[in-house]
């Protein structure tokens, strides 16, 4: 259990806060046992035929373990579309439009405080495409990302000329 120790947080990282008499110890640090840590090589064969008929066409080997995994052992389908569109951003280096009314929230802060705008693209047959700008603390109005051959993506137009690296804190919403 290095690799969770490592990762383990205290009552000074915690962004929690604890009820008098609890804490960060009450982990529960011999969980999962290693006996119950479930692989790809436990699947039953029925399991094992369910994750590979729902991910065949996943042609990234590590991908397509993870993806006959999760709906192999879930038993839930959808699990495979989440690795197709993975495979498809790691094969094709863009995600295909999904047609879904998405908007952006704006709350992007850099380091030293400043709070810029975003600029939204999506990206066309053309190249990209501004879709709007979003001001800190705002909420931009939908856009159909059916329009663009892939989905948005934010990207700061900065106010300051600081070369601090940016904190971010943003969110997107979709109906």
């Amino acid at each position: 259990m290095t690799f969770a120790d490592a990762w383990r947080i205290t009552n000074d990282t915690s962004l929690f806060d604890y009820a008098p008499g609890e804490s960060t110890e009450i982990t529960i640090k011999n969980f999962p046992a290693e006996p119950d840590v479930v692989t790809l090589a436990d699947l039953t064969p029925e399991q094992r035929a369910a994750g590979e008929a729902r991910c065949k066409n996943i042609g990234i080997s590590f991908l397509h373990d993870m993806c006959v995994f999760d709906v192999g052992y879930t038993g839930v389908d959808i699990f495979g579309d989440i690795y197709d569109i993975t495979a498809d951003v790691v094969d094709n280096g863009q995600l295909t439009g999904s047609a879904e009314r998405v908007r952006i929230v704006n709350l992007y802060v850099n380091d030293d405080g400043s709070t810029p705008a975003l600029d939204v693209y999506g990206w066309t047959p053309d190249g990209p495409t501004l879709v709007g700008t979003v001001e800190y603390e705002h909420v931009g109005d939908f856009f159909d990302t059916a329009s663009c051959r892939t989905s948005s993506l934010a990207s700061s137009r900065r106010r300051s000329r600081s070369s601090a690296t940016a904190n971010r804190s943003m969110t997107s919403t979709s109906t």
